[in-house]
């Protein structure tokens, strides 16, 4: 007699709100990568500045990539090469490379808002490629969080005409983005993932080496203190701590769930700008932060239905 699945509901558990907290702190400095790269942008071309960032940051992660890889005491195998260098190709060379140059072409405020909305491409994906179910609940968070980014959006003013072009670029990001984010959570079930984040952002950026150096010509052509200073932030703080952190915070969580984090970017740029440099959020944003911080709240305190 074949036995009843039964539907069982869990409460996060302590590794969960762990990982949690690690993607937070991830998310925290992700949300300062627009303007410091919109900053330095008009004498600093995008491709040059993606490549910075991921060579160096790879560079950043290779010392917790050896140590872990001493842990799990096991050598470098021509797979794992294969699959970092395909991670590398999806979401560095194409999907970091496309968001640089969409950030060159429309505002900060709005290429971060945007960017953020990735998660409902990772839900999409996440069943074929992961197997992951999304739950009711976790749909109707990400419809909350989905109709937050829009009101944000709408309380920046929009989406201008002379901004499309960066915004046909942003969405291309998204989609490699988000497929690097299933992959990669599919190859930390074999390797640690600061193992896969230095792999792939050094195969990534040697990807976009000879693309930039055609485009742009030599990359270390840079002379002055200050633009080494803002690519040395966001390729040792915003990249390898970054990822590192949401890695780390990933492998703890379904990869959909992990994503969702993303929609906190726009809150937290608004809170930031708030308190560093006096902007007034406007009543569109309030209404959005509103609905994303209750979206997180549901994927954050509910996992989804399981069948034992």
């Amino acid at each position: 007699m074949a036995s009843e699945a039964l539907r069982v509901r869990a409460k996060p558990s302590r590794r969960e709100w762990l990982g949690f907290a690690w993607l937070v702190c991830a998310v925290a400095l992700f949300s300062t990568i627009e303007v410091v790269a919109k900053a330095i942008s008009p004498v600093r071309p995008p491709l040059q500045l993606a490549f910075w960032r991921f060579f160096l940051g790879g560079v950043a992660l290779l010392p917790a990539a050896w140590l872990a890889a001493a842990r799990e005491r096991r050598v470098v195998e021509r797979q794992d090469v294969i699959q970092w260098a395909g991670l590398g190709l999806i979401g560095v060379t194409l999907g970091i490379g496309l968001y640089h140059a969409a950030v060159a072409r429309m505002p900060a405020h709005q290429a971060a808002i945007l960017f953020s909305g990735h998660p409902v491409i990772v839900a999409l994906l996440a069943p074929g490629v992961l197997g992951e179910r999304v739950s009711r609940g976790h749909a109707l968070a990400l419809g909350l969080a989905a109709a937050g980014t829009v009101c944000f959006l709408v309380g920046h003013g929009g989406l201008n005409r002379p901004a499309m072009g960066g915004v046909a670029l942003m969405l291309s990001s998204m989609m490699a983005f988000a497929i690097y984010t299933l992959l990669s959570k599919k190859a930390m079930s074999r390797r640690d993932p600061m193992t896969v984040a230095a792999g792939s952002f050094l195969m990534g950026a040697v990807g976009l080496l000879p693309i930039t150096w055609l485009h742009d010509g030599p990359p270390w052509r840079i002379t002055a203190a200050h633009h080494w200073q803002a690519i040395l932030y966001l390729a040792l703080l915003a990249t390898a701590v970054g990822y590192g952190a949401y890695f780390h915070g990933m492998r703890q969580l379904p990869a959909s769930r992990a994503a969702m984090t993303f929609f906190l970017k726009p809150v937290l740029a608004t809170v930031l700008s708030a308190l560093l440099i006096g902007e007034r959020p406007t009543v569109w944003s309030l209404i959005g932060g509103a609905l994303i911080v209750a979206a997180t709240a549901v994927v954050v305190t509910r996992q989804p239905m399981s069948t034992a």
